[in-house]
C-alpha cells in the first residue's frame, strides 16, 4: 500500500513516527514545494531492498533546468563537505526526496534540528551507524521559483557544518 503524506521540514519526525506504526517496506520523504515528480516514488522505494536509504539525485544527469546558479553552487559545496565528513560519495546531499527503511527511520527520530540542517544530520548519523546509502536519478522542476531558505537557516547550517568539519578534523588527529 502506498500512502503519500505531504509534511513540512519541521514535521518530518512527526510523519516518520506515525508511519512507523504501519508495516511499510519504505518511507518516502518528498519536499512539499512541487519540485519533485511523484512518479519517482516507486523508483526510490524499490531501492530500499538494497540500501538503508535512497537519496534522489537531481545531478546524476547534469544540473536541473532552471536551478539558480547560487543554489547549484551551495549544493555542490555542501555535498562535497558532507562527503568529506561522512564518507558518502553522493552527487546531491541536499535533496529532500528520499526513501528510508523503517529501521533507519527509527534512528532519525531524535535529531534535534527541525530545519534544513535535518537532511545533513540524517546523513551524518547514518555514517556513524554505517548505514548503506544509494542514489537514484530523479527529475526536478524549478520554473524560476524563489528560494524560501532564510538567513537564519543558512546561519544555522553553516554552524552545523563547521561543527561537523571540526569534529572530523579532531578525530583524524
Amino acid at each position: 500500500m502506498l500512502t503519500i503524506v505531504n509534511i513540512r521540514v519541521s514535521k518530518i519526525k512527526t510523519g516518520l513516527k506515525k508511519a512507523l506504526n504501519y508495516d511499510y517496506h519504505a518511507l518516502v520523504l518528498m519536499d512539499g514545494d512541487g519540485q519533485h515528480d511523484p512518479h519517482h516514488i516507486p523508483l526510490l522505494a524499490s531501492g530500499i531492498s538494497e540500501a538503508d536509504m535512497v537519496v534522489g539525485s537531481r545531478f546524476n544527469e547534469g544540473a536541473p533546468e532552471g536551478m539558480a546558479l547560487q543554489r547549484r553552487f551551495s549544493n555542490n559545496l555542501t555535498t562535497k563537505l558532507m562527503g568529506y565528513v561522512t564518507g558518502y560519495k553522493l552527487s546531491d546531499s541536499q535533496c529532500g526526496f528520499r526513501a528510508i527503511s523503517p529501521q533507519a527511520a527509527r534512528l532519525f527520530l531524535d535529531i534535534p534540528y527541525n530545519d534544513y540542517v535535518y537532511e545533513s544530520e540524517v546523513l551524518y548519523l547514518a555514517s556513524k551507524k554505517k548505514l548503506l546509502i544509494n542514489e537514484k536519478p530523479i527529475s526536478c522542476s524549478y520554473n524560476g521559483e524563489k528560494s524560501y531558505i532564510t538567513g537564519i537557516s543558512i546561519f544555522n547550517y553553516i554552524i552545523f557544518t563547521l561543527k561537523l568539519f571540526l569534529s572530523k578534523l579532531k578525530r583524524e588527529d
